[in-house]
C-alpha cells in the first residue's frame, strides 16, 4: 500500500514538472565566444588599465613591457571567460513553454512568447525588453530557435 502511494506521488510530481527539452550549463569556449558586449568593454578596459599602468613602470620598447602586455591578454582575455563561469555559473533550461536562465544561483524564467532573437549572426536574445547574450552551445540554440518557431507560429493562428 504505501509503495503504490510513493509511485503516485512520483507520478504526481513528475506530471507537475514542466517537460524539458534541454538542460545546459555553460562551457568555456560558449562563454568565450557568446560572451556579452558589456563584458568585452570590461576586459578591453581592465587590459587598457594594465598596459598604461605598466607603461610607466617600464620602457614602452622594452622586453620587459611586451611580455606584460601579452601575458596581460592571455590573462584577461583567456581567463575573463573561465572566471565568469565559476563565479556565475550560468545554466540554461529549455522547456516547450518556457525559457529559464540559472546564474549565481538565481533562476529566471521567460515564456517563450516574450522571447525573441534579435541577431542572426550573435546569440542575442530579446527578453521581456531586455537584450540578453545566450552562453549556450549551438545545439542549444538550434533547439531554442525551434521551439520559438513553433511558439510564434501557434500564436499568429
Amino acid at each position: 500500500m504505501a509503495q503504490k502511494a510513493r509511485k503516485i506521488e512520483k507520478n504526481r510530481s513528475k506530471q507537475q514538472q514542466p517537460y524539458i527539452l534541454r538542460k545546459e550549463k555553460s562551457s568555456y569556449i560558449d562563454i568565450f565566444q557568446k560572451r556579452s558586449t558589456r563584458i568585452r568593454i570590461y576586459e578591453t578596459l581592465c587590459y587598457g588599465v594594465v598596459l598604461f599602468s605598466s607603461g610607466a613602470l617600464f620602457p614602452s620598447g622594452g622586453t620587459g613591457f611586451q611580455i606584460l602586455a601579452i601575458g596581460a591578454a592571455v590573462l584577461i582575455i583567456g581567463g575573463g571567460p573561465y572566471l565568469y563561469g565559476q563565479v556565475l555559473k550560468p545554466e540554461y533550461i529549455l522547456t516547450k513553454t518556457d525559457l529559464t536562465i540559472r546564474m549565481r544561483g538565481k533562476e529566471r524564467s521567460y515564456p517563450l512568447e516574450e522571447v525573441v532573437r534579435t541577431s542572426k549572426w550573435r546569440a542575442i536574445f530579446r527578453l521581456k525588453d531586455k537584450k540578453e547574450s545566450i552562453m549556450a552551445s549551438n545545439v542549444f540554440l538550434e533547439k531554442l530557435d525551434e521551439q520559438l518557431a513553433i511558439v510564434h507560429n501557434q500564436k499568429k493562428r
